[in-house]
């Protein structure tokens, strides 16, 4: 085993060894039956196995859209055992692929099945590592792995949606099965590129007119977000620079015929990485690379070191920059901290979404930042509740409300907390859960330490509940004073919901410009009153749309 996978710890590696001589029972070729990957069959109870690694040996035959493949999946036995004994080990695999035999420790064992859900018998003592090795086969259906062509040539490509992995290989499908480690072999016919996770090691050239590609992954994944594209892709490289000085290669795989768009488009990557490094902290996967693989699917998706595009993003026009902003965020966001369970998914797409317009804030100017967050604040973006309460439901984790609330309740709480604090927050958020996984708690932990000052209220508003405030503005009165003028006027918030406690930027228009005041609004009526040295003429609330609100501009 230990010359399949390269560079395994000392202690998997032995166990590796172990499970190398074990038999390998396949069986016929099984006609496949569709499931719902979205819906997870498998059983809410599972003991709390800390896996150590994944090893991939798959083989892909384009012309009949299959796979077969040997995957080895390290593990440790949970730190306490429940009274009736250790529980069996129970993975995801979708009911289209055909399990051929599953090894224990060398020792074959008989699994059985229950929909998606993969039982094998199993006890590993507390602190104990096992490796269980599983052989399998099939057609898999769906998007997670998709066989499709661009123009004569075939491709392959996986698409790592939350619950995904189970349509193509065994697993333990949930972002807290973050793995030490992983390795990724994939064998398809030598005419074709095949690209996944983490750094190339070496590519074979076979007999039978195969090739087997490996690459490793030495930083934690989980099985979401391992990718493989095969297909006759056109290498494009650049280059990054960390400001350490350390070099981070580029590779972009895209097939011949956009070869020349690519170039154009992701020349622009060198300085986002740039950009999100000086925003978020540096690169998490340094010693791997950054790339991009064109994919069957026509959408995007952020597997670790190598996001997957379609190709009709690739413009050669840079209109799609935000995509590739967005994905590219996901490295930090989504990869290197992974959320917890998928009710905290905002914390992967709103800030992944937030970085694309700090990229804009950056390369086009703050007018267009604050325009671009402005035209996202919709009542299908804001009525929704950004913590999915139900974690299986896919369908509720990839609407606006994820993505674009997401992004609107970062803008809103970089306002509330000022640049400086809000920054350094995004900064230590990071550091301090590198290649972890962590849920909305956290990233409120960090707020808080780095604003000195309680933020629940605004969590409670902003990720836990809809709706948001409906301001309007009565009462003007305009009075002289000591110092020039006084002027007052009542606020209400005329929402059905709850009130919403926000400050408030207050322009006050003067025959002399405008002046700008901050007053935090938490009721819902509030008399608001401000010195001027000249008249005013009138109230506008939240000039630039810093708060989530139906009318931002009252008068």
């Amino acid at each position: 085993m230990t010359s399949r996978w390269t560079r395994l710890s000392t202690s998997v590696a032995a166990l590796a060894a172990v499970a190398l001589a074990a038999p390998a029972v396949r069986r016929g070729m099984v006609p496949p039956t569709v499931t719902d990957r979205t819906a997870p069959q498998s059983p809410a109870a599972r003991p709390a196995y800390s896996i150590t690694y994944y090893g991939l040996r798959l083989r892909f035959e384009p012309e009949h859209h299959s796979v077969r493949g040997d995957v080895v999946i390290g593990m440790r036995g949970p730190n306490r055992i429940a009274a009736r004994g250790p529980a069996p080990l129970t993975l995801d695999l979708d009911t289209t692929m055909t399990i051929d035999s599953v090894v224990v420790a060398g020792t074959r064992v008989a699994e059985t099945r229950q929909g998606q859900a993969v039982i094998v018998p199993m006890a590993i003592a507390a602190g104990d590592l096992r490796l269980v090795d599983v052989y399998y086969h099939g057609t898999p259906a769906g998007d997670a792995l998709v066989f499709g062509r661009h123009g004569d040539a075939p491709v392959i490509s996986s698409y790592g949606l939350p619950y995904s992995a189970r349509s193509w290989w065994p697993s333990i499908d949930a972002p807290r099965a973050k793995a030490d480690s992983a390795d990724i072999e994939i064998t398809a016919p030598s005419a074709l590129v095949a690209a996944s996770n983490g750094r190339l090691v070496a590519r074979r050239e076979n007999a039978d007119g195969t090739a087997t590609t490996q690459w490793s992954v030495r930083y934690p994944i989980y099985p979401d977000v391992i990718a493989v594209a095969v297909s006759n892709y056109a290498l494009l490289t650049l280059a990054y620079r960390s400001p350490g000085g350390d070099s981070l290669p580029m590779p972009f795989y895209v097939f011949p015929e956009d070869l020349e768009k690519a170039r154009v488009d992701f020349a622009v990557l060198p300085a986002m990485l740039a950009h999100h490094v000086a925003r978020f902290g540096p690169y998490p996967f340094m010693r791997e690379k950054y790339g991009v693989v064109e994919m069957a699917q026509e959408s995007f998706r952020e597997h670790q070191t190598l996001p997957g595009y379609g190709s009709h993003l690739i413009t050669g026009d840079h209109t799609n920059d935000w995509i590739l902003a967005h994905e590219l965020a996901h490295q930090w966001f989504g990869d290197a901290l992974t959320v917890r369970n998928w009710s905290h998914a905002w914390l992967n797409e709103g800030f992944a979404t937030y970085a694309a317009l700090l990229w804009r804030e950056q390369s086009v100017g703050k007018a267009d930042y604050l325009a671009a967050a402005r035209r996202q604040m919709v009542p299908e973006t804001y009525n929704g509740v950004l913590y999915v309460a139900d974690s299986a439901n896919v369908a509720q984790m990839f609407t606006r409300v994820t993505f674009q609330k997401g992004a609107l309740v970062l803008h809103m709480l970089r306002h509330v907390m000022g640049d400086s604090a809000f920054f350094r927050a995004l900064h230590s958020y990071v550091a301090g859960n590198l290649y972890r996984t962590v849920t909305t708690a956290d990233f409120e932990r960090a707020a808080e330490t780095s604003y000195r000052r309680p933020l629940d209220w605004f969590f409670r508003e902003w990720v836990y509940r809809g709706g948001a405030p409906e301001y309007s503005v009565s009462g003007l009165s305009v009075t002289p004073s000591r110092s020039g003028y006084r002027v007052a006027f009542d606020v209400r918030q005329c929402q059905d919901s709850g009130v919403f406690r926000m400050p408030l930027d207050v322009a006050l228009t003067t025959r002399s410009g405008v002046v700008v005041r901050v007053a935090w609004d938490s009721a819902r009526a509030q008399h608001m009153a401000f010195d001027t040295p000249d008249s005013v003429t009138a109230v506008a609330l939240d000039p630039d749309g810093w708060v989530v609100t139906a009318n931002a501009h009252a008068h």
